[in-house]
């Protein structure tokens, strides 16, 4: 009923290799890197349209029953851009908010589909009546099957697609915290030599 091919093939490989340089742009010489006040909200806000947003692909994709990491990518990167331009400073927080707006798009995608495929046979059917239906199509155990397993794979290929994105925010993050921590240990280096001076003056 809902299930999906691969399409694991050499174009998506490709496509992710021509978009390793935008993806990179997310984190490198980022405005986020100034400091300033974080928003969080906005950040979220942001993210969750862009994940919306990139979700497009993969409801496209799904449309003629395919799964493609690329879509999974697709995703991740348009979150990250939606947080970063609703003025987003990038945190472990932020990295967190973005993976929950992912799987927020990811399954509301999920969900669109099934919709669509059961629409297409059925016309009459609008959304209204699937939301009343859809519980109780869970019941059979074989769509039940055939969902979790359409969960999944539509995880898996989420994960390899949009692994690179959050693991090079994740290690964005951690470069940052470095420098900052390498700027601020002569100032307490500064701080601790001036105490022992005036210590050794009292004296």
């Amino acid at each position: 009923m809902f299930g999906k091919k691969d399409l694991n093939n050499g174009s998506d490989n490709e496509l992710l290799k021509k978009n390793r340089e935008q993806k990179n742009s997310l984190f490198e010489d980022s405005e986020d890197d100034v400091p300033g006040e974080n928003n969080y909200l906005q950040g979220a806000l942001g993210s969750l349209i862009g994940a919306f947003a990139g979700s497009v692909l993969w409801f496209l994709i799904g449309m003629v029953g395919f799964y493609a990491s690329i879509a999974g990518y697709a995703i991740a990167f348009c979150a990250f851009k939606g947080y970063k331009y609703m003025k987003g400073r990038f945190t472990r927080v932020a990295i967190v908010i973005n993976i929950v707006a992912m799987l927020i798009a990811f399954l509301t995608v999920i969900y669109l589909s099934y919709f669509y495929q059961i629409h297409k046979t059925y016309p009459e059917i609008s959304f209204s009546v699937f939301n009343m239906i859809f519980p109780g199509l869970l019941r059979d155990s074989e769509v039940l099957k055939e969902v979790l397993r359409d969960l999944a794979l539509g995880l898996l290929f989420m994960g390899l697609g949009s692994y690179r994105v959050i693991k090079d925010g994740f290690d964005f993050v951690r470069k940052r915290e470095a420098n900052q921590n390498v700027q601020e240990k002569p100032e307490i280096e500064e701080k601790s030599c001036v105490e022992e001076s005036d210590t050794k003056e009292s004296e």
